[in-house]
């Protein structure tokens, strides 16, 4: 078996996979779904009315239906294959009326060009049927790679043998003439880099094969269509040029028709053309050519269709019509063919799709040596089999691409795997380099800080920025709104920012899934989008189609259309595949993941993210958990890369801090007073912001809630599960929550760890043995506080002001230890000891003791289990209340010795204090916590009243943040832990055998750290 052989046998196996696949996924969209969940999802169009039938290019039959609001149907276009049934709830048990392709779509009417113009069944039914419309797949392209990979072996000695043999190791390159000096005597595009000029001069010297490499935005459809017009223009060649998608075709019939000495064809059916190249269709010119014959022809078969709706009764009228029909008809294609045939060999140009470069399109009319050469375009997304369909046309071609950019789309990840997704330029390039290639080397897109990442990552470093674009910004533009030339701009100006990275790292915005868990979404990084472009559009001037969104889940681009096409109807919120050979201004960027265990997804694949990269032309926005996608190498990379050279900011920042993305201008010579002054602009435009955030924190406060309700209902209704614990790093509003939420289904609920340690744990309601323990709690607990006093008496001055909520999670901390090692006493208790407390259990379940288990300072009821966290909490929130529930003497002094509560605080109360002390308890959650977020943005210092929000630091001993002067620990009283922290760690690294210097560094890099 020759090496073409072998080839062919493996394709077709890979292929049957693909194809299996692609039936697989069609099925299980359709199985059982009724007609209204498939409607809900994009894939039906119902209650449809049968309105009439007309005669089509090459006398296909269009059926025209009627629906209500069609053009709002975003997944249904020209050119799509379609199923037409007759309207149920399901579509199972049904058979399909016909099959076409979307001819036109209008705001209430659908045009469906039907293959097998088995149009009288419509007419038959009337007008009192309704119809349905299913997108479908189709075997059409399977049916035509099958039958090209059966060429490859019958034409083995064809026109194209050499080709054959130099791609399967047959023969080698034949060597061209080419030299840097030979070229054309004259360039039609007088405009040409040198990089390109070269590309096509040796394109023109090659006898067989070469390969035009063109990385992002470095000109390469410009370059091929020189080498198209040197080609037909000057050598008079017969060429055939493909792509493998009509976009890409489309794309160069209107580059090659701006060239009026040259005749083109545009193969392909006209649903699938733009309208601007309507013009170039083979149908166009064959209507022009025929127009009066085909009008005759049309006319009377038109009649013929009215007739035959009308004749209802008459048997033999109908069949007769039935009769001439079908041959006006044939008359209709007998004389298009011939008018193509004549149309398509008068042309130096024939374009199509590689697909479509077979012998049931048009070509069939053609001989086989027709052609001279062969140029594919976008050769890199192409399944190499479908190359082939057109290579064996001529014996020579040209390839252009990147197969570096995106591959091929392939369905089944087995045949992926197993070798379909290698391309025939991708396979030729790594065989034999720079004997058939030529890279372009000059961008004409990118700012050169974009461009670098790429360059040195895919490229070698070999790209280079030309003049025009190495240092362009958005300030640049016309549109964007002009500073005041005596001021200069502070350094978060978005429109001198070629690069923007945001990092999600820390705060709520986890990923979440679908049902079959094959797509992602990010509602955090939505509202993060959102964000960002607001600030470019309302206050930079940037236009709406100057920003693409783009993000590599299909999840994702619906959340963000449905968040911000509302109010931006024009923004391009796209995949990466959907960008593909794009640009624009501003590219933002959401990569979706972030989750605890680093799972990237196909975040990993380069080539996709190379693509996501480079369609930024001035500025690049990557919006991201660092954290997350840094588990990958190669994202880490471009992680890397931004944080060295873009501007980086935290959503934390983005959205809480009030002096963030402000936009403002920092005058040469300003004063107090000038600070002080806000115009009126300034105030609607801090009040635009404000509402900003509001509305970006209240959407992730909504994605936090509903994870965590569905968690806790979940524990709830599984009687196997009695104990549920959170992930460490859950926000201070996510763990209040939780205890909200623990204490509304009466669980008991516990806090542990410190800092990004802190989890919280939840167990479901305690039994009556449990009760009884917590009465040895409440015992030995006042032991416990003894032994801690020791501790408190250092921290005195620091205990009678209440600086943030840290201090009440380690309080939370040391109860919930004091808990744990009075559980473990409660299992000595032996079985008499708890049938002679049974009157005293009697007595904890009773109403009077229900009174006891009210909270002292809101007069609330709490479960035992949570009733002195709750207390700790409040008595913080009003550490001036002086009100409690009183039971008796003596259970109120044991309860005040528990709790280590002080009768009364000291008058001397600090004034960044006083707005959260004098804050009722019944106040809302929100405000207390917002009052305690404001407090904690200022240095916790004696005295101290320096801003932190951005700059502070946080120590490791105390978990408290301080501005740069007090926040060495022997400053702000933390001196005593750092000094045995040292000695500790000082001990332990001699009898490693460590340097004692290496200890010191890496101690003091601890202390000076966030």
């Amino acid at each position: 078996m020759t090496s073409v052989e072998a080839f062919v046998e493996k394709c077709r196996d890979l292929i049957e996979l693909e194809r299996d696949e692609e039936i697989k996924q069609s099925t299980e969209a359709l199985k059982g779904q009724s007609t209204k969940r498939l409607a809900e999802r994009g894939l039906c169009l119902t209650r449809l009315r049968f309105q009439y039938t007309y005669t089509g290019l090459y006398g296909r039959a269009i059926l025209v239906f009627e629906g209500e609001s069609l053009s709002r149907v975003q997944t249904f276009g020209p050119g799509d294959i379609a199923a037409i049934y007759q309207q149920g709830h399901s579509i199972d048990e049904q058979i399909s009326l016909a099959h076409g392709l979307i001819f036109r779509l209008t705001a209430n009417t659908i045009h469906i060009a039907i293959e097998d113009n088995d149009d009288e069944q419509f007419n038959s039914l009337g007008d009192t049927c309704l119809f349905m419309i299913i997108k479908m797949a189709n075997d059409v392209t399977y049916r035509r790679l099958k039958h090209g990979l059966t060429l490859m072996v019958k034409q083995r000695q064809g026109i194209a043998h050499h080709l054959l043999d130099i791609a399967f190791d047959n023969a080698d390159p034949i060597p061209s003439n080419f030299s840097e000096s030979t070229g054309p005597s004259q360039w039609f595009n007088e405009n040409l880099d040198q990089s390109q000029r070269e590309a096509v001069s040796f394109a023109l010297a090659s006898r067989d094969i070469s390969i035009i490499h063109g990385p992002p935005g470095t000109g390469k459809t410009t370059t091929i269509v020189e080498y198209i017009l040197q080609e037909a223009l000057k050598r008079d060649a017969k060429i055939l040029c493909c792509a493998s998608s009509n976009i890409a075709v489309d794309n160069l019939v209107e580059r090659l028709g701006r060239k009026k000495q040259l005749k083109l064809i545009r193969l392909g059916h006209p649903a699938r053309l733009l309208e601007s190249i309507q013009c170039f269709s083979l149908e166009s010119i064959v209507m022009e050519n025929y127009q009066d014959v085909k009008n005759a022809i049309r006319e009377d078969l038109n009649q013929c269709f009215n007739k035959l709706r009308k004749s209802t009764t008459d048997r033999s009228e109908r069949e007769r019509l039935k009769k001439e029909i079908k041959n006006l008809r044939k008359d209709i294609r007998l004389y298009e063919e011939k008018a193509s045939r004549e149309a398509m060999q008068s042309v130096n140009v024939i374009l199509c799709t590689l697909t479509s470069a077979t012998d049931d399109s048009p070509l069939k009319l053609l001989p086989q040596n027709h052609f001279d050469l062969v140029v594919i375009d976008e050769c890199s997304q192409a399944l190499e089999v479908a190359c082939w369909l057109a290579l064996l046309r001529a014996p020579k071609c040209v390839l252009a691409g990147d197969h570096l950019q995106l591959p091929p789309t392939i369905l089944s990840e087995k045949a992926a795997k197993d070798g379909l997704a290698i391309t025939l330029m991708q396979r030729l390039t790594e065989q034999y380099g720079d004997k058939i290639t030529r890279m372009l080397t000059i961008q004409y897109r990118m700012n050169e800080a974009i461009m670098s990442w790429s360059s040195n990552e895919f490229y070698e470093g070999k790209l280079i920025a030309d003049e025009s674009v190495k240092s362009h910004l958005l300030k640049d533009l016309s549109n964007i709104l002009k500073r005041d030339s005596e001021c200069e701009i502070d350094d978060e100006n978005l429109s001198q920012c070629p690069l923007f990275l945001i990092d999600t790292t820390g705060y709520d915005m986890p990923e979440i899934s679908c049902d079959d868990e094959n797509s992602r979404g990010n509602e955090g990084e939505v509202a993060l989008v959102s964000i960002h472009v607001q600030e470019l559009i309302e206050n930079y001037g940037v236009s709406i189609d100057q920003i693409g969104v783009i993000t590599p889940y299909n999840m994702q681009v619906q959340l963000l259309r449905q968040k911000l096409l509302n109010k931006y109807p024009t923004l391009e919120i796209k995949s990466v595949d959907g960008f593909q050979g794009r640009e624009k201004e501003v590219i933002i960027i959401s990569m979706v993941r972030s989750n605890l265990h680093g799972e990237v997804g196909f975040l990993s694949d380069s080539r996709r993210i190379n693509v996501a990269i480079t369609r930024a032309r001035r500025h690049l926005c990557i919006i991201c958990n660092v954290q997350t996608v840094s588990h990958d190498p190669f994202i880490k990379r471009l992680i890397d890369y931004m944080l060295e050279n873009a501007h980086v900011r935290s959503a934390f920042e983005l959205i809480d801090d009030n002096n963030f993305f402000q936009g403002t201008i920092l005058s040469k010579k300003s004063t107090v007073s000038s600070k002080t002054k806000q115009t009126k602009q300034q105030l609607k435009k801090s009040k635009q912001q404000s509402n900003q955030r509001s509305e970006a924190t209240s959407t992730l406060e909504n994605v936090l809630t509903n994870i965590l309700d569905q968690r806790i209902e979940a524990f709830l209704n599984d009687p196997n599960v009695e104990k549920l614990q959170f992930e460490d790093g859950l926000s201070p509003f996510g763990r209040r929550y939780v205890h909200e939420l623990a204490e509304k289904h009466n669980l008991q609920h516990i806090s542990d760890g410190v800092g990004d340690q802190r989890h919280i744990t939840i167990m479901k309601k305690t039994s009556v043995e449990t009760i009884k323990t917590k009465k040895i709690i409440e015992n030995n607990q006042a032991e416990e506080e003894e032994v801690n006093d020791d501790d408190d008496d250092d921290d005195g001055k620091m205990n009678e002001q209440f600086r943030s909520f840290s201090l009440l999670e380690e309080e939370k901390k040391n109860l919930s230890q004091i808990i744990d090692k009075s559980t473990k006493l409660s299992k000595k208790i032996s079985d008499q000891d708890l049938i002679s407390n049974e009157k005293e259990e009697n007595r904890i379940e009773s109403p009077i003791l229900d009174t006891a288990n009210l909270c002292r300072y809101c007069h609330k009821d709490i479960p035992p289990q949570n009733r002195q966290l709750h207390e700790i909490y409040c008595q913080r929130v009003n550490p001036l209340s002086s009100v409690a529930i009183s039971t008796t003497n003596e259970t109120s002094e044991t309860e005040s010795s528990k709790l280590n509560v002080a009768s009364e605080r000291p008058k001397t109360v600090k004034k960044k204090e006083n707005k959260l002390a004098s804050m009722n308890a019944e106040a809302p959650i929100n405000d207390l916590l917002e009052a305690a977020r404001q407090q904690d943005n200022i240095c916790n210092a004696h005295r101290c009243k320096v801003k932190i929000t951005l700059l502070g630091q946080l120590c490791s001993y105390c978990n408290r943040r301080y501005c740069f002067e007090h926040s060495m620990p022997e400053v702000h009283g933390c001196g005593h832990q750092a000094r045995q922290d040292i000695r500790q760690t000082h001990i332990s690294t001699h009898a490693n055998g460590r340097p004692v210097y290496e200890t010191i560094l890496s101690v003091n890099n601890s202390l000076i750290s966030h």
